[in-house]
């Protein structure tokens, strides 16, 4: 079904955005296209459509299909033994809680990398469309330094935001398998009590 999804669907959803985002920003006044640098508008555009195609695929691929999963395994692990079904459970209780404390971190972190992003093609697309001043007043350098200082924040707003990914899925990573060395304990225990 994924290839369907990604065949049928997301190049209309995608054209869709991309038609929407631009006529909004046709819309906009004159003094918001000059108090905001086109790069930047340019990758905001980018950024909305394929952030919003990866929420779409991420919400069918972990709701649907993790979903659906969690509920079989729920179901067979209580025609087993119900010790199971409350192990698996409470784990899911706790991969949902990390995710709810997590969340507002990662979206803070997300958002700011994705600023630092913008910024960073913002940068080259300003500077080339005005590429003519540059080398008339001999700023190349100037500009060289520029990108590189917006480029180094740049990388710390992505290295924050991926060990913040890190210790999130090195806690789930764990816990899953502590929940699976309870269900090895609760298989040897009752196999040994008959």
């Amino acid at each position: 079904y994924g290839y369907f999804v990604d065949i049928r669907m997301v190049p209309l959803v995608r054209q869709k955005i991309a038609d929407r985002a631009f006529y909004a920003l046709l819309k906009q006044s004159h003094s918001y296209f000059l108090n905001n640098f086109s790069g930047d508008l340019t990758h905001k555009i980018n950024n909305l459509i394929d952030s919003t195609i990866e929420l779409i695929k991420l919400f069918i691929d972990r709701f649907f299909g993790c979903g659906l999963a969690l509920i079989f395994a729920i179901y067979t692990l209580s025609l087993v033994n119900i010790k199971f079904t409350i192990a698996t459970l409470i784990w899911v209780s706790i991969f949902i809680l990390v995710s709810i404390l997590c969340f507002q971190k990662l979206s803070n972190l997300a958002n700011h990398y994705s600023k630092s992003s913008t910024k960073t093609t913002a940068s080259i697309a300003d500077t080339l469309t005005n590429i003519v001043s540059v080398r008339l007043f001999a700023k190349q350098m100037y500009q060289r330094l520029k990108f590189f200082q917006i480029y180094k924040k740049r990388i710390v707003a992505e290295k924050e935001m991926q060990w913040a990914y890190f210790g999130m899925w090195f806690v789930y990573g764990y816990s899953f398998d502590l929940l699976q060395a309870v269900s090895l304990y609760f298989l040897i225990y009752d196999y040994q009590s008959g």
